[in-house]
């Protein structure tokens, strides 16, 4: 749903003659989607729309990081632009629904804060690197792991995103980033991963290159990576492809 995604993002940027020029301002974006307010409270999902005819309201779950914060207004904005009656998106409708919707108006998210035209045109060749995430995630106002995900996406890096916490001692797999379809959910850490990571944390704050010990569907493995590591948060950037 990528490409659905980049087409509507593209049509509402040039419907509105709003600038792609990251970071998005998606609280004018919002405004000229006619969203009457963003309130912030305490509740239980990151995000919710509630709208009345022309009349729209996004409210956004108190606490939440700033990068989650715009991520979650351009997802509610993703789903006014399904519903909307005046929107040119009957064709998208049709195609999304439930689950669906849900995971369209991420992807669509995506596409609203980092557009393709301006990842390509700023990414393409860069070199792949936890230090190009970071000015990527830098310059949107994302994640790294949303900008991973798009340099994936748009540029077709091969590269996974590993994130670490360290909890009790141990150094736990918290949020992996653009994983092959195929070993989704098979990746854990070894005592040998945290051996690494407390060893490399210990030596240096410096993006360094190593052979990340974890276990892929049960298999003991090294493989080459590029770590960040500090206090309690660690990164790895990784190569999946070929590995099966």
């Amino acid at each position: 749903m990528t490409q659905l995604a980049d087409e509507l993002a593209a049509w509402l940027f040039d419907h509105l003659e709003f600038a792609i020029d990251p970071p998005t301002d998606v609280n004018e974006l919002a405004s000229r989607m006619g969203v009457d307010a963003i309130i912030t409270q305490k509740m239980f999902e990151d995000g919710r729309l509630e709208q009345d005819g022309t009349s729209a309201t996004i409210y956004i779950r108190d606490g939440l990081t700033e990068n989650r914060r715009r991520f979650t207004i351009a997802h509610e904005l993703g789903h006014r632009l399904l519903l909307h009656p005046r929107a040119r998106a009957e064709r998208f409708r049709r195609r999304v629904a439930g689950d669906d919707e849900e995971r369209f108006c991420d992807d669509l998210a995506a596409a609203i804060l980092l557009p393709r035209p301006w990842v390509q045109r700023e990414f393409s060749g860069a070199p792949r690197s936890l230090k190009t995430v970071r000015r990527l995630s830098a310059m949107t106002s994302t994640s790294m792991s949303a900008s991973l995900v798009r340099l994936a996406e748009v540029v077709r890096w091969p590269e996974s995103l590993l994130r670490f916490r360290y909890v009790n001692d141990k150094w736990r797999l918290d949020a992996p980033a653009a994983v092959p379809v195929e070993i989704h959910g098979t990746i854990r850490t070894l005592p040998a991963t945290t051996d690494l990571l407390v060893h490399v944390g210990s030596q240096t704050r410096s993006d360094t290159r190593s052979r990340l010990p974890i276990s892929l569907s049960g298999h003991a493995i090294e493989v080459p990576a590029e770590l960040s590591v500090n206090r309690s948060v660690a990164m790895a950037l990784v190569n999946f492809r070929g590995l099966r």
